[in-house]
C-alpha cells in the first residue's frame, strides 16, 4: 500500500516535471566571458553559439529579456552590468528588468563563486533593477552599491507593475553562501499611486534563504513612497479600483514570503515596513513606534507569515525565538535577523525543507547538479521523507529504484490511456 501510495505521488511530480522542463524548456544564456566583464557584450553562449551580445539573446534590447531565458552566470566570473549604457534612452533601458510580461518562464542563475555588480552613480533611485523571473544567487553573489552623485543604490522589485504576469510565482533563492547586497531598497510587489498600475492582481514572490545573506546595508537614508517612507525591506500590497483590472474591490491576493530552509542572515539600516493600499487609494503601513513606515520588527513578520521557518511561521502557531535571533534595534542601523537553523538537509535539491518527489525530479533532469550518479540519488533515497515529504508515508516508506519509477510512470499512463479508450468505445 504504502509502494502504491508513493508511486502515485511520483507519477505526478514525474508527469510534471517532464511537461515544464522538457516540453516548455526556456532557452539557455551562458556566460563565456569572451569579450570583457560586461553584461551587454558577447559573452554569452546561446543556443549553443559562442560570443553572442546579450542584445543577440534580446534582440528587443530589454535588458534581461522578456521571459523564456534562463541566464546562468557561474566560474567565478565577475560581470557588471552598466546602468549608464543606455544614457540618453527615454524608455529607462538602463535600468536591469528581466521579467516575464511577453513570454512566461525564464531565470538568472549566478552560481560558483561568481558575481553580478552594479553601481548607481548618475541619478536619486540609481536605476533600478526590477526582477520577475526566478532568482538563484547558489554560492554566488549580487552587488548593487552607490557612488558619485547617486543618494541610493537605488531599488530592488520583486513583482514590479505588469512585468510579471497575473498569477504568476516567481522563487528567489540565496543558498550555499549566496548573497544580495543592496545599497538601496528591496520591495516585494510595486506601489503607485495610480491603483491600476502597481502591480498584476495574484502575484507571488517566494524567497528561500539557505546559508544565505541578505544585506541591505549602507545606501543613504532617502524618502520613498512620495515622500512617506524610508523603510529599506518592503512588502506591498495593491488594492484594485479600475473595473477594467480588477472589477471587485478587493485584495490583489498577492503571497510574499522569506523562507529559511537553514543558516543565515537579514540585515537592515532604515527599517522595514508592511503596506496595504485600500480601494480608496490611502497607504495603509503595518509598522510600530516611533514610526509606521520604518519600525516593524522582524518577530512582526513572523506573525504576519512573511517571514518563516521551514514554512513555519507565527502564522501555524510557531514560535518566533525557536528559529531566530536578532541584535540591534528596528527602524535604526545594522538591526539584525539570524536563523538558529541548521545546514539544509541532505536530499533537498529544491532547498524546500523537505525530502520529497519533487528533489528526485532535479536529481534525474540533472544529476551533475546534484551529487552525480548514482551518489545523488542514494543520498535523496536515504533521506526521503525528511522534513516532512507532504506524502503521508514519512521516511520509513519503501522508496523504489529509478527503473521501478520510470515503470510506474509508464504503467500508470498506459492505464490511463485504457481507460480513456474503453470509455471512448462505450460512447462510439
Amino acid at each position: 500500500m504504502r509502494y502504491g501510495y508513493l508511486c502515485l505521488a511520483l507519477v505526478g511530480t514525474l508527469f510534471s516535471g517532464l511537461f515544464s522542463s522538457r516540453l516548455l524548456a526556456n532557452q539557455t544564456a551562458t556566460w563565456d566571458g569572451t569579450t570583457s566583464n560586461q553584461w551587454h557584450e558577447a559573452n554569452w553562449t546561446f543556443n549553443g553559439t559562442p560570443a553572442q551580445t546579450a542584445d543577440a539573446v534580446t534582440p528587443e534590447g530589454h535588458v534581461g529579456g522578456r521571459g523564456g531565458i534562463d541566464w546562468v552566470i557561474g566560474g567565478g566570473a565577475v560581470v557588471e552590468h552598466n546602468q549608464n549604457r543606455f544614457p540618453d534612452d527615454p524608455n529607462g533601458q538602463g535600468d536591469f528588468k528581466p521579467r516575464m510580461d511577453v513570454t512566461p518562464g525564464g531565470s538568472i542563475t549566478i552560481k560558483e563563486g561568481a558575481s553580478l555588480l552594479m553601481d548607481s552613480h548618475t541619478d536619486t533611485d540609481g536605476r533600478w533593477s526590477r526582477i520577475s523571473v526566478d532568482m538563484t544567487l547558489d554560492n554566488g553573489t549580487w552587488r548593487r552599491t552607490n557612488s558619485g552623485t547617486s543618494t541610493s543604490g537605488g531599488r530592488i522589485v520583486f513583482g514590479y507593475q505588469n512585468e510579471l504576469l497575473p498569477n504568476q510565482k516567481i522563487n528567489i533563492k540565496v543558498l550555499n553562501g549566496g548573497k544580495i547586497q543592496n545599497s538601496g531598497k528591496m520591495l516585494f510587489g510595486n506601489p503607485d499611486l495610480a491603483p491600476s498600475v502597481g502591480h498584476n492582481p495574484g502575484i507571488e514572490v517566494a524567497m528561500t534563504i539557505n546559508n544565505g545573506t541578505l544585506d541591505l546595508t549602507g545606501g543613504a537614508d532617502y524618502p520613498d513612497f512620495y515622500g512617506l517612507a524610508n523603510g529599506e525591506l518592503i512588502f506591498f500590497y495593491e488594492y484594485g479600483t479600475d473595473a477594467t483590472v480588477n472589477p471587485v474591490l478587493g485584495p490583489f491576493n498577492e503571497k510574499y514570503s522569506i523562507n529559511f530552509t537553514g543558516p543565515g542572515k537579514i540585515i537592515v539600516d532604515n527599517g522595514i515596513f508592511v503596506a496595504a493600499k485600500d480601494s480608496g487609494g490611502s497607504f495603509n503601513p503595518l509598522g510600530g513606534a516611533p514610526d509606521l513606515f520604518t519600525s516593524l520588527t522582524y518577530e512582526a513578520l513572523w506573525n504576519l507569515g512573511l517571514l518563516q521557518a521551514n514554512g513555519q511561521s507565527g502564522l501555524t502557531g510557531a514560535t518566533f525565538g525557536t528559529y531566530f535571533t536578532t541584535t540591534g534595534t528596528a527602524g535604526l542601523a545594522d538591526y539584525t535577523l539570524t536563523s538558529l537553523l541548521p545546514a539544509g538537509i541532505a536530499g533537498d535539491y529544491n532547498n524546500d525543507g523537505k525530502v520529497n518527489a519533487a528533489d528526485y525530479v532535479l536529481w534525474r533532469d540533472n544529476p551533475a547538479a546534484h551529487g552525480g550518479s548514482p551518489a545523488g540519488y542514494n543520498t535523496w533515497r536515504a533521506n526521503f521523507g525528511a522534513g516532512g515529504a507532504g506524502s503521508g508515508l514519512g521516511s520509513s516508506a519503501a522508496v523504489p529504484e529509478p527503473a521501478s519509477m520510470l515503470l510506474c510512470a509508464l504503467g500508470f499512463a498506459a492505464w490511463t490511456l485504457g481507460r480513456r479508450s474503453h470509455r471512448w468505445s462505450d460512447t462510439t
